[in-house]
């Protein structure tokens, strides 16, 4: 089974009521007929009800899972024994924050999950890197900095090749949660490049929608 996870909490600093502003980019991508897979893990009263017009499940989310410090991996083990899902059954996570993605995108995505299982339980998406971190430092205070890869190299080919970390699909086996970490991957997570999306955390990014 596969099911359709989107995390839609009330709270958000960078941009207030940001989920509910969202909500229909991602909502209406999904074809009305899938509609019965997707769940909304919310403790906003009115997400809840677009939820449930819109057709998909929705799950009262606790409010100890709805705090700033909660993590998406524990969201998801919820969403999990909520519902009573199965070792294997396959999540896809869909944050709200990424109004461009289409459901080609998701399926393409999905397709590709299940064509490499069982040898890979966690997907998420690679996005190219703004900078090199081997060129970042860390504050170490009195306009001082210390490097947080330590190295002497000083040529830029020299430098492996990196990339950053994108939530526009997650895609995981149930029973491969709990190994996760808090931002939902592992030592054996595969990350599948997707180029450059605009990702909605601020008011700047959501005027270029």
């Amino acid at each position: 089974m596969i099911w359709y996870v989107i995390p839609a909490r009330k709270g958000s600093k960078g941009l207030p009521f940001k989920n509910r502003l969202l909500f229909a980019h991602t909502v209406n991508s999904i074809p009305q007929k899938m509609r019965s897979a997707v769940i909304i893990s919310t403790d906003d009263k009115t997400m809840m009800k677009r939820g449930i017009a819109a057709n998909c499940k929705v799950l009262d989310r606790s409010s100890h899972l709805a705090t700033d410090e909660a993590s998406t991996r524990d969201v998801l083990i919820d969403v999990a024994t909520n519902y009573r899902m199965a070792d294997d059954d396959i999540i896809v996570l869909l944050y709200l924050t990424f109004p461009e993605r289409t459901y080609n995108d998701i399926q393409m995505l999905v397709s590709f999950f299940q064509h490499k299982s069982p040898y890979i339980k966690s997907l998420l998406c690679a996005t190219p890197a703004m900078t090199h971190p081997y060129l970042c430092l860390k504050n170490s205070g009195d306009m001082k900095g210390e490097q947080i890869i330590e190295h002497d190299m000083c040529r830029r080919q020299e430098y492996p090749e990196c990339f950053m970390v994108s939530h526009y699909v997650g895609i995981f086996r149930v029973n491969e949660l709990q190994y996760l970490n808090r931002n939902m991957y592992n030592k054996d997570t595969v990350y599948f490049p997707i180029g450059t999306k605009l990702d909605i955390d601020t008011q700047n990014d959501y005027n270029k929608l």
